[in-house]
């Protein structure tokens, strides 16, 4: 397979030439990564590209699957996570401004919940 053509399959055609080894996990992510290289000046539609954690993970999937450790249909499918949910060690901004991504960027989801419920965690 072309991987310039790899970003525009289904999860379900992915999942299954990926489970087939018909396309690795690693070029999967390469390629998506490409598409946003290539793309998102345009867009900005990515404030955060994990690149090493993805290709890391792109490659522990790879190596679990040659082992036949493959997991179900969504092992070794790149994803993008939305800046709304908090992801430690990430900014996060919540759509806001940088001073309360500042903020944000390491709290701990479940004790701001608990902190503005008058809870204690």
């Amino acid at each position: 397979m072309i991987k310039a053509e790899i970003p525009f399959l289904s999860v379900a055609e992915l999942s299954e030439l990926i489970r087939k080894k018909e396309v690795s996990p690693v070029e999967a992510t390469e390629a998506y990564l490409d598409r946003i290289d290539a793309l998102d000046f345009k867009f900005n539609a990515y404030l955060t590209v994990c690149r090493k954690q993805a290709l890391e993970a792109a490659r522990q999937a790879e190596q679990a699957i040659a082992r036949r450790n493959y997991i179900g249909p969504m092992h070794g499918i790149p994803v993008a996570v939305k800046d709304q949910l908090w992801s430690k060690g990430i900014r996060t901004t919540v759509g806001r401004r940088y001073k309360l991504s500042r903020q944000l960027r390491n709290r701990h989801p479940s004790r701001h919940v608990y902190h503005h419920s008058g809870r204690s965690a």
